[in-house]
């Protein structure tokens, strides 16, 4: 549940940060990782 209001923010925050909306969501086995496209900014959350 907490890893959903993360993901929320971190969106929220690279939007304003970067104005864009194109986001890349890999998941492995192990963590959850999202890019935003155009940056080197990345989000990793474990599960």
């Amino acid at each position: 549940m907490l890893k959903w209001i993360k993901i929320k923010i971190f969106i929220k925050k690279m939007r304003v940060k970067h104005n864009r909306y194109d986001f890349k969501i890999v998941t492995t086995n192990k963590e959850i990782i999202i890019y935003v496209d155009g940056t080197d900014e990345q989000l990793r959350l474990h599960y």
